[in-house]
């Protein structure tokens, strides 16, 4: 159980961006939808960590950082991270950050935070990022050492990643939720954020259903994320920006050039039909 986001960002949204990331760390701080379920620590502070990609003067750099302390008591890593999203270090943002609550009986360090690194058959790279549980026996048979790092070896062995996303669904794989937040780094050169909304029926109740949930946010044509629904409220409580849910199913890739920034959202349930 976790808090996520994946955006994408021109120089003129960095105000937003930045307003995402403390959005996040403050969710992730108190969770209100946590305690709603009776969680008598409604933290998220099992670790975190991000996958960005950066353009600047024509050319991307992709940073991959994770630490075992919580977000919100990270200052340093914060500072670290909005150091990396300004107008002195690029012109492009597109990325993923993640802050782990992990499920009980995993481990704990800063190995198993996300988001987590594979290569895909095609050569594409893949960071992911996951809040929900999924089996690992029937994603890879042996249990491996997170269920998210069996997700994300699944996905890299069944490519393209909307085809893995419905075999992970159609296997029922997933217990409770599959709300991923992806950046994808192509062999051409292609640079996306993706992320899934996808609620299994075994998660009863509106607020557990809604812990799950993701909302979309947007700035004019210079910012976009989808994040978590508690860090979705607390980015519009800060901002003032308005979420908009995503269905179940929903499919949203996030792309960003100088011009702007392009939001797209498929439905994989009803195109896997």
């Amino acid at each position: 159980m976790c808090r996520l986001a994946a955006f994408a960002a021109t120089v003129d949204g960095l105000p937003e961006l930045a307003a995402l990331i403390k959005s996040l760390a403050r969710s992730a701080a108190h969770d209100p939808l946590l305690e709603a379920l009776g969680v008598k620590n409604p933290v998220h502070g099992d670790g975190w960590g991000f996958a960005i990609a950066v353009l600047k003067g024509g050319a991307w750099r992709v940073h991959h950082m994770r630490f075992g302390r919580p977000i919100y008591e990270d200052s340093e890593g914060i500072r670290g991270l909005l150091k990396m999203l300004s107008g002195s270090e690029g012109e492009v943002f597109v990325g993923v950050v993640h802050a782990r609550r992990a499920s009980k009986g995993e481990a704990i360090t800063w190995v198993d935070a996300h988001p987590h690194h594979a290569i895909v058959r095609d050569g594409t790279e893949i960071y992911v990022a996951h809040n929900g549980r999924v089996s690992k026996s029937a994603l890879l048979g042996p249990p491996r050492r997170s269920d998210t790092v069996a997700l994300t070896l699944f996905l890299a062995d069944n490519p393209p990643l909307e085809t893995g996303l419905r075999r992970v669904i159609r296997a029922e794989a997933v217990e409770t939720a599959l709300t991923l937040a992806i950046l994808s780094a192509g062999v051409g050169g292609s640079i996306k954020a993706l992320a899934l909304n996808y609620v299994s029926d075994n998660v009863a109740g509106e607020v557990r259903r809604e812990y799950y949930r993701a909302y979309v946010v947007r700035a004019g044509t210079y910012f976009a994320a989808v994040a978590s629904s508690s860090t979705a409220a607390e980015l519009k409580s800060m901002t003032g920006l308005e979420p908009g849910a995503l269905r179940n199913g929903d499919l949203a890739s996030i792309r960003a050039t100088h011009e702007g920034v392009a939001l797209e959202v498929s439905n994989i349930l009803e195109e896997g039909r």
